[in-house]
C-alpha cells in the first residue's frame, strides 16, 4: 500500500474487482508533476492479479504518429482480431499500422478498439493502464476517452492518468476522475524518512523539506538526493530551496548538467525521439559522431534505463528538462540525426516530424513529406493528427510577399499553396470535430488566398464551420458575399455556397432571407448548366419553401429532383431535411426509407459523425407516427453521437426532439433540462429554430399536466408576426396555444391563432392541422356546435389509433361529459386512455382516467408502454435485436461492446418477462402505431 495514497489504493482495487465481476469501470487520475500518478499505476498493475495488463506511456515529442500509442497499448492483441467482424478488423489493422491502411471513420477504429478489448476480456478481465495521457497522439487519446465513455459490462477498467489540463478539458469527457493532492503531513514525513534513510535529518531541515515539498512525492523522494550530508544535519544551510514546481526542474537541471557532455548530447537524442526504441537513437548517435558507451554511462547515472527494447527516462519531467534545457542548434541537430536514420529505413512519416522540429525556415520539400503524413494519418482515420502535420506544411511552406494585411494577398503559387495546406489541414480539423480551431486556420487561410476560386473554397468551407459553430447569421452573410464575387467566373461554386447561405438563415428562423438566398442559387446554378448543381439549388429552395407553407407543391418537385441523384455531391445536410420535408408532406414512407439509407449507411462504415441529425429526424418520425419506445431510443442516441462528435448544432436540435418525447411522456424534469442544454448550445449561434422547438416541447408538457396557464405563457411569443414559419407541421405549436388559450381564460387570443392555424392547414398537404384545427374549433365552438366540429376532427385523424386522434377523444369525451351524456364520453375517454397508456403518455391518460372518475365511471386499465419499462439504453438495443440485428451487428449499429449487448438483453427479457427474440419483435410489433395523426 502507497503511505498517504490508502483511499485512492482501495478506490483501484474495488474497480478492478468488479471488472472480475464482469463491470467495466474508468477513472482519469489528474494531478501535478511528481505527485504520484505513475505510483498508482504501478499498483493498479501489481493488484491486477490473474488480469490481463495493457499498458501504454505518453512521450512529449514534436512528433505525432496517428494511432502509434493506440497500437503499443494493444499490439498484444494483435492476433485476436480475427475475433472481430472483417470490416472491424480491417480498419483497426489499417489505423495501427498492423495491416494496409484503408479510409476508415475515426469512429469505426474507436469501435473496433472497444471490441477488440470486449473479445480480450472474454477470456480474463483487462486492465487498461495509460501514463501521461496528455502526451499521447491525438487520435490515440480520442480512442481511448470513445472507448471509455462506452464502457458498461465488458469486464474492463481503464486507469488514464493525466497531468491537469483543467476542467473545460476533461470535463467534456463526462468520465470520473480522481485528483491527486498533496500527501498528508504524516505521510509525507514516512515518504521523506524512506528517502533519507542511512542518513542524519536535523529536525529544523526535515520540517523546511517538508514545507518545501508540500506533499509532492517526487520532491519527497527527490530534494534529499541532491544535498549534502553536511545540508541534511543542519551543520550547513541549504544553498538553494528545491520547491515542487519548476524547482523540481531546476534539480533535475543540475544533475543533468552534472554530466559529462557526451552523455548529455546522447539523452538530448534519446529525448528527442518520438519512440522508446533504442535502434534509431544508437544509429541517430553514430551519425553525430557520439560515443555509444556514453549512453550506458548515463544508465548507469540513473538517467534512464536501457531493456533492450525501449529507452525509458527515470521521469518525464527529467527527459523534459534535457530537451528543452539544450541549446536550440543541438535541438535540431539532433532531429536531422533521426529524421537521416528513419528515412533510410522507410520511416518517411516519422522522419518528417522531425525534419520540421530541425526547420529555421520554410522548406518544401519538408513540407511535402509532412503532406505525405498527413496522407496517411488521414487513411488510418487520424484526422486530428493530420491536421497537425498539414499546419506544420502550411507554415513551413515558402510565399515570397507573405500575408497581404487586410486585404487579399499579392498572389502567386506559392501563397496559394500555404492557403491550400491551411484548408486541407481546416478540413481534416472540422473531419475531427475540432471546429474553433478550422475557424482560425481558415482565416489565416484566408490573407494567403491569391486565386478567386481558391479563396471561394475557403469562404465556403469558412461558412460551414461558422453555421455549425459559430453565429449562423454570421454564416450566411458571409457564404452570399463570397458567393457573389465568384459568381460570373463559376456559377457553380456561387451556387453551391448561396445553398448552405440559406440553410444558415433557416437555422437562424430568417426563412423570408432563406427563400431569397435560395432562389438566388437556383439562377447560379441554371447559369451554370450542371444538372447536379441544379438539383441542389432546386431542393434547397423547395426545403425554404416549404416552411413558407409551400410545403405541398415544393415536396413533389423536390422529390423528383432528387429521386435519381447521385448523393456524392450532396450537402450532408441536404437528405435529412428532405425526410424532414417528408415528414411534414405526412410521407412517412419515403422519410423512414431516406433516413433508413442513411443510417444504414453510417453504421456499415462506423461513420458516428453522420448519425446525430439524421437519428433525430428519425426520432419526430416515429413519434408523429405512434412508435413512441422507437422515437425516445432515436432521440436518446442521437444525443449520445452528438455528444460524443461534437456536433453541437444537431445536439441542439436532437435534444429538443428528446424533449418533446419527455413531453409527451410527462417526463418534467428531463424534459427541462434537455432544453435549457439545448437552448444553451443554440443561444451564442444564433439558432433561433431551436427556441421554436424548445417552447413547443415545454407547452406540450405543460398541456399534458393540465397546467394551461403556465403552457399558454410559454407559448405566447411564438404567435409573434415577425416570425415568418407558416407550415404548422414543422413546429406543432399553434393547436397547444389556442387550446392552452381556450382553457386559460384567454378566448380571444384563442380565436385569433385559430384564425392562423385554419390558413395554415388550408395549405398543408397534411391531415394533422386540419384534423387539429377542427379539434380547436370543437374546444371553442358552442354547446351545440361541438360535436360536429369533433366528428370532422376524428374523419380527418382516420381510423388508427394515435396520439394527436386520442387527444380529440380526450377533448370531445370532456364535452361529452359536461353535456351530461355520460356513456358515449366513457367510449371515447376509455378509447383515449388506452392510446395515451399504449404510447407511455402517462398525463394524458391521467387526464383521461381523471374525466372518467368525474364521471363517476372506473379508470381504464392502461396497458404499459416499453418506453416506460425499459431505459433509453435499453430501448435502442431492444429495437436494434427486435429488427433482427445479431448481437455483434447491433453492437457495431450502437458502438457498444458485443458483450454489453447481451448483458442488457438478458435485463430486457427479465424486464418484459420473455425469452426469445420472435417474442421481443412480436412485442415491438404490437405497440407500434401505423401513421396516424
Amino acid at each position: 500500500m502507497l503511505a498517504g495514497r490508502e483511499a485512492q489504493c482501495a478506490l483501484i482495487e474495488r474497480l478492478l474487482a468488479e471488472a472480475r465481476a464482469g463491470r467495466s469501470n474508468v477513472l482519469i487520475i489528474k494531478g501535478a508533476p511528481g505527485i504520484g500518478k505513475t505510483a498508482l499505476l504501478r499498483h493498479a498493475v501489481t493488484a491486477a492479479a490473474a488480469m490481463r495488463v495493457l499498458s501504454v506511456s505518453g512521450v512529449e515529442s514534436e512528433s505525432e504518429l496517428a494511432f502509434s500509442g493506440l497500437a503499443d497499448l494493444v499490439r498484444p492483441l494483435a492476433a485476436e482480431l480475427r475475433r472481430l467482424p472483417q470490416a472491424a478488423a480491417v480498419a483497426l489493422a489499417g489505423a495501427l499500422s498492423f495491416g494496409p491502411a484503408g479510409n476508415a471513420d475515426r469512429f469505426s477504429v474507436y469501435i473496433a478498439t472497444l471490441n477488440l478489448l470486449s473479445a480480450a476480456a472474454g477470456t480474463k478481465p483487462v486492465l487498461v493502464v495509460a501514463d501521461d495521457l496528455q502526451w499521447l497522439d491525438a487520435a490515440s487519446q480520442e480512442a481511448l476517452i470513445a472507448v471509455a465513455r462506452r464502457l458498461d459490462a465488458e469486464g474492463i477498467v481503464m486507469l488514464l492518468a493525466m497531468r491537469d489540463a483543467g476542467e473545460p478539458v476533461t470535463a467534456a469527457w463526462s468520465l470520473p476522475e480522481l485528483e491527486l493532492e498533496g500527501l498528508d503531513q504524516k505521510a509525507a514525513g514516512t515518504l521523506l524518512g524512506q528517502a533519507t534513510k542511512g542518513r542524519t535529518v536535523a529536525p529544523h531541515v526535515q520540517e523546511q523539506l517538508l514545507a518545501l515539498a508540500e506533499g509532492n512525492p517526487l520532491a519527497l523522494l527527490e530534494m534529499p538526493a541532491a544535498l549534502s550530508d553536511d545540508e541534511l544535519a543542519g551543520t550547513e544551510p541549504l544553498t538553494e530551496p528545491l520547491p515542487v514546481g519548476p524547482g523540481l526542474e531546476r534539480m533535475f537541471g543540475r544533475k543533468v548538467d552534472a554530466l559529462p557532455e557526451g552523455q548529455r548530447r546522447c539523452l538530448l537524442v534519446a529525448a528527442a525521439n518520438d519512440q522508446s526504441d533504442p535502434a534509431t537513437v544508437t544509429s541517430a548517435l553514430r551519425r553525430l559522431g557520439l560515443n555509444l558507451e556514453d549512453l550506458e554511462a548515463a544508465e548507469t547515472a540513473g538517467m534512464i534505463e536501457l531493456d533492450g527494447l525501449l529507452v525509458r527516462f527515470r521521469h518525464p519531467l527529467l527527459r523534459a528538462v534535457i530537451y528543452h534545457g539544450a541549446a536550440p542548434a543541438r535541438r535540431r541537430a539532433a532531429h536531422r540525426a533521426l529524421a537521416a536514420v528513419l528515412l533510410a529505413a522507410g520511416l518517411a512519416e516519422r522522419a518528417a516530424w522531425h525534419l520540421a522540429a530541425a526547420a529555421v525556415a520554410p522548406d518544401e520539400a519538408v513540407a511535402a513529406l509532412l503532406d505525405q503524413a498527413a496522407a496517411a494519418a488521414q487513411r488510418r482515420g487520424g484526422q486530428i493528427v493530420a491536421a497537425r502535420a498539414l499546419e506544420r506544411a502550411a507554415s513551413l511552406t515558402p510565399t515570397p510577399d507573405g500575408p497581404a494585411p487586410g486585404g487579399p494577398a499579392p498572389g502567386g503559387l506559392a501563397s496559394d499553396n500555404r492557403a491550400r495546406r491551411l484548408l486541407a489541414a481546416a478540413g481534416a480539423a472540422y473531419a475531427g470535430g475540432r471546429l474553433t480551431w478550422a475557424r482560425t486556420m481558415l482565416e489565416a487561410a484566408v490573407a494567403y488566398c491569391g486565386d478567386l476560386r481558391l479563396r471561394a473554397d475557403v469562404q465556403h468551407m469558412r461558412g460551414n464551420v461558422e453555421m455549425w459553430r459559430g453565429p449562423a447569421p454570421f454564416a450566411s452573410r458571409l457564404l452570399t458575399d463570397e458567393a457573389t464575387a465568384v459568381e460570373g467566373t463559376d456559377p457553380a461554386r456561387a451556387a453551391m455556397m448561396l445553398a448552405d447561405a440559406a440553410m444558415a438563415r433557416i437555422m437562424t428562423g430568417g426563412i423570408e432571407q432563406a427563400v431569397r438566398a435560395a432562389a438566388h442559387a437556383g439562377r447560379a446554378a441554371a447559369r451554370s448548366g450542371d444538372p447536379e448543381t441544379v438539383r441542389v439549388a432546386r431542393a434547397v429552395e423547395g426545403i425554404a419553401r416549404s416552411f413558407m407553407g409551400e410545403t405541398a407543391t415544393a415536396y413533389a418537385a423536390m422529390l423528383a429532383e432528387l429521386q435519381d441523384a447521385p448523393a456524392a455531391r450532396q450537402p450532408a445536410f441536404l437528405a435529412p431535411m428532405v425526410a424532414q420535408v417528408a415528414i411534414w408532406a405526412e410521407e412517412y414512407g419515403t422519410a423512414q426509407r431516406i433516413l433508413d439509407r442513411i443510417v444504414e449507411a453510417a453504421h456499415r462504415v462506423g461513420a458516428l459523425s453522420e448519425l446525430a441529425f439524421p437519428l433525430a429526424v428519425l426520432a419526430d418520425a416515429r413519434f408523429r407516427t405512434g412508435a413512441w419506445a422507437d422515437a425516445y431510443a432515436a432521440a436518446s442516441e442521437a444525443v449520445r453521437v452528438g455528444t460524443d462528435t461534437g456536433q453541437e448544432s444537431a445536439l441542439a436540435f436532437g435534444l429538443v426532439q428528446l424533449a418533446r418525447i419527455e413531453a409527451g411522456r410527462g417526463m418534467a424534469e428531463s424534459c427541462r433540462q434537455h432544453v435549457e442544454q439545448a437552448l444553451t448550445l443554440a443561444e451564442p449561434r444564433g439558432g433561433f429554430s431551436i427556441h421554436l422547438f424548445a417552447a413547443a416541447a415545454l407547452g406540450l408538457l405543460d398541456m399534458g399536466l393540465a397546467r394551461f396557464e403556465a403552457a399558454a405563457e410559454t407559448m405566447e411569443w411564438l404567435g409573434h408576426d415577425g416570425i415568418a414559419l407558416r407550415e404548422p407541421a414543422v413546429v406543432p405549436w399553434l393547436p397547444d396555444a389556442v387550446e392552452a388559450g381556450a382553457r386559460s381564460g384567454r378566448r380571444d387570443r384563442a380565436v385569433l391563432l385559430l384564425e392562423r392555424l385554419d390558413e395554415q392547414a388550408a395549405r398543408a398537404p397534411g391531415r394533422w392541422a386540419r384534423a387539429a384545427a377542427a379539434r380547436c374549433h370543437g374546444i371553442l365552438a358552442a354547446e351545440q356546435d361541438y360535436e360536429a366540429a369533433f366528428s370532422q376532427a376524428l374523419a380527418w385523424h382516420g381510423p388508427m389509433p394515435g396520439f394527436e386522434r386520442a387527444r380529440t377523444e380526450l377533448c370531445l369525451g370532456e364535452r361529452l361529459r359536461r353535456s351530461k351524456r355520460k356513456t358515449e364520453a366513457q367510449a371515447v375517454l376509455r378509447r383515449a386512455a388506452g392510446t395515451f397508456g399504449r404510447l407511455g403518455a402517462v398525463p394524458w391518460a391521467d387526464r383521461a382516467n381523471s374525466e372518467l372518475a368525474a364521471g363517476g365511471a372506473a379508470r381504464a386499465v392502461t396497458p404499459n408502454s416499453l418506453a416506460t419499462l425499459l431505459t433509453a439504453q435499453e430501448l435502442q438495443i431492444a429495437l436494434a435485436v427486435a429488427s433482427g440485428s445479431t448481437n455483434r451487428a447491433a453492437g457495431m449499429a450502437l458502438f457498444l461492446s458485443e458483450k454489453t449487448i447481451e448483458t442488457h438483453l438478458s435485463n430486457i427479457y427479465r424486464k418484459l418477462g420473455l425469452h426469445r427474440r420472435s417474442e421481443l419483435a412480436a412485442l415491438f410489433a404490437r405497440e407500434r402505431l401505423a401513421p396516424a395523426l
